[in-house]
């Protein structure tokens, strides 16, 4: 009769499939974990790899909305209007981690998030723009509103209309701006 393993060894096959199936996530200088995979495609080849292995492994389920999640990732970064690249998913500090991993798994709240990180951070403008452009591709709408002022502020008027419109069309409510005089 087999014995099932206690819960941190149960990992060991996932863990060794991400290892395998992500060779490039050195490049952030993280060990090659489940935890540590942050790249999209690094996830879903190594979810894959592991269901291809473990097909009735009880963390199944779990696992497909993980790969779920990092195609419509995938589908985001590829847009045009997206200008985020595969080092943005890569920080120093364990700060980000937790954010990292949950928007390269397509948590649109955790890619806002980054971003005001990184609004107003010297040197960062790029990365705090592409991180909106990302958790709006994703479909949030405080994101593209937040984008579409990003856009106004920096001159960029007909940014700044798409971005707003789709905030819209997402069900964002505008504020009514208000004058500066009163009666």
């Amino acid at each position: 009769m087999r014995m099932p393993l206690p819960f941190p060894f149960r990992l060991l096959p996932l863990w060794l499939a991400l290892c395998l199936a992500a060779p490039a996530q050195a490049d952030c200088g993280a060990a090659a974990t489940p935890e540590a995979t942050r790249w999209p495609a690094d996830v879903v080849r190594g979810v894959e790899a592991f269901l291809r292995q473990h097909p009735d492994d009880p963390q199944g389920q779990r696992l497909r909305s993980e790969r779920a999640g990092a195609e419509l990732a995938m589908q985001a970064l590829q847009r045009r209007d997206v200008r985020l690249h595969r080092s943005a998913f890569c920080a120093d500090g364990d700060a980000l981690q937790d954010e990292l991993h949950r928007a390269a798994r397509g948590d649109r709240e955790a890619a806002h998030r980054l971003a005001r990180h990184y609004r107003g951070l010297p040197g960062e403008q790029n990365r705090y723009e592409g991180w909106l452009q990302f958790a709006a591709a994703l479909g949030h709408e405080g994101a593209s509103y937040e984008l579409a002022l990003h856009y106004r502020r920096t001159g960029q008027p007909i940014y700044a209309a798409m971005y707003e419109a789709r905030a819209v069309e997402r069900g964002f409510v505008v504020p009514v701006a208000l004058d500066n005089v009163r009666k």
